[in-house]
């Protein structure tokens, strides 16, 4: 199990194991938890159920949209990615940087290469637009938690996710962890 603190909220990546047909699968959860008050905590779950049973689920949205923005490398990274520019994302990255998509650990993509590939399949129709709920950043990690409402020219019933982002000491993306249940378009899958 792998835990990030970011600020007072509490992210955590657990690294479930469920075996299949007699070998064990590793599948990614986020939970973050934020206590409004000092009498209690709520919890919010982020996961992709495809990796548990191989069907797509729309998950609707947890937090509504809010005000707040993440600044620096994940802002230009976020706003690159609602812009559709392949250059300016990868840019964002380190040269040994890695996107993990939600579906689990055997979906990483590190590297130049492999993140300009990634991200020109994905954003070959225009930009993914998620809308900004929360924000949680402690210098190093940052964690929005988002509604994705659009991927290419295809709009998309509102649906909740984490992208968890780990600055290098460069400045930098480290890495990209996304937490949530959204399918690309049927073409891209």
């Amino acid at each position: 199990m792998a835990s990030t603190v970011v600020a007072d909220r509490a992210v955590v990546e657990l690294l479930a194991h469920q075996t299949v047909d007699g070998r064990e699968i590793e599948w990614p959860v986020a939970v973050v938890a934020e206590s409004p008050d000092e009498w209690s905590v709520v919890f919010r779950s982020y996961l992709c159920r495809r990796s548990i049973d191989g069907q797509g689920h729309v998950r609707p949205p947890i937090l509504p949209a809010g005000d707040a923005r993440p600044g620096d490398i994940v802002g230009r990274h976020r706003t690159a990615l609602a812009a559709g520019d392949v250059d300016a994302i990868v840019s964002t990255f380190d040269s040994d940087g890695y996107l993990r998509e939600a579906i689990g650990p055997y979906r990483t993509h590190r590297g130049t290469a492999e993140l300009r590939s990634l991200y020109a399949a994905w954003l070959r129709d225009g930009g993914i637009d998620q809308q900004c709920c929360t924000v949680t950043d402690d210098g190093v990690h940052c964690a929005v938690e988002y509604n994705c409402i659009r991927w290419g020219g295809r709009e998309l019933p509102r649906q909740a996710g984490i992208g968890v982002y780990e600055r290098n000491p460069g400045g930098l993306l480290g890495a990209v962890r996304i937490y949530d249940d959204v399918d690309p378009p049927l073409e891209l899958a």
